[in-house]
């Protein structure tokens, strides 16, 4: 596995590539777990050459402390991609990604971003398009991974694709999940062990909120939602609402679509995790 600590590294690795070979792509920010290695795993299998980035993205967090805290494990992570037969991971600086400390966002974001993880970290999204756009400028694959755990991201990345990088085909992959029904997430090792315990109630409500669905108006189930979490110490709910999930705006009926997304964010203690689970009918 090549490691690619420059632009000129990673432009020499590029330029290896023949035209007719596909090239597959994750980004991440490090901190790998098998959420990863199952997009990391798919891009090997279905592309004749794969990528990696790991680059902790400083302009999607609104909170200098969560930034901070956002685990590192560097030397695990090349392990598991060298493993995982990945070609190469790239692994840039600040400045190589900012050339100017202006960050600039010239991609305009058709799906809505001001609700869920937009209204609770403002900015948040105009630093993932940033930094995705400025990936996929400097590597220019042909197919790019992103996990469905992070669903209103993704859709996003599918809007910025299609409108300004029709040639990349973004492909979505399901969550992965713990045994006992947790998202697979870098944050979930600073849980502690009572925050590990209360976790799972997280994935268990939207269980229940879907089984609801099918005898209960959107406003009950709503209601059931924020009432468990009331009553369980520990969960603090920053937000659970249902959206569209192509445009990502507010549902207020289950009749104003054939499907929608309950979406939620919980902070246990100093970690904040995120959910979603898609609701047909």
């Amino acid at each position: 596995m090549k490691k690619l600590s420059s632009l000129l590294e990673l432009n020499h690795f590029l330029s290896k590539i023949s035209e007719k070979k596909s090239l597959g792509f994750v980004p991440t920010m490090g901190a790998l777990h098998k959420g990863h290695a199952s997009l990391v795993k798919r891009s090997v299998d279905e592309n004749d050459c794969s990528i990696c980035s790991i680059f902790i993205n400083p302009t999607q967090f609104n909170n200098h402390k969560d930034l901070e805290s956002y685990p590192q494990t560097i030397t695990k992570d090349l392990e598991l991609l060298q493993n995982l037969n990945c070609d190469a991971v790239f692994t840039p600086t600040v400045k190589e990604i900012y050339p100017t400390s202006k960050l600039v966002v010239s991609h305009s974001l058709d799906v809505c971003h001001e609700n869920l993880e937009g209204k609770s970290r403002p900015g948040h999204f105009e630093g993932v398009v940033a930094v995705v756009s400025r990936l996929f400028d400097l590597i220019q694959p042909n197919n790019a991974y992103f996990g469905e755990k992070d669903r209103q991201q993704l859709s996003i990345i599918k809007s910025l694709a299609k409108k300004s990088y029709k040639h990349i085909n973004i492909v979505s992959c399901p969550t992965l999940r713990a045994s006992d029904g947790l998202a697979l997430s870098s944050r979930n090792v600073r849980l502690d062990d009572q925050g590990r315990l209360l976790a799972p109630k997280i994935f268990g409500n939207l269980l229940v909120a879907k089984n609801m669905a099918k005898y209960s108006s959107l406003e009950e189930v709503r209601a059931w939602v924020h009432k468990e979490f009331q009553k369980t110490d520990g969960l603090n709910l920053d937000y659970f609402e249902f959206v569209d999930p192509n445009s990502f705006k507010t549902s207020y009926s289950w009749g104003s679509s054939d499907s929608h997304v309950a979406c939620i964010a919980v902070n246990i203690g100093p970690v904040r995790l995120i959910d979603n689970i898609l609701i047909d009918f």
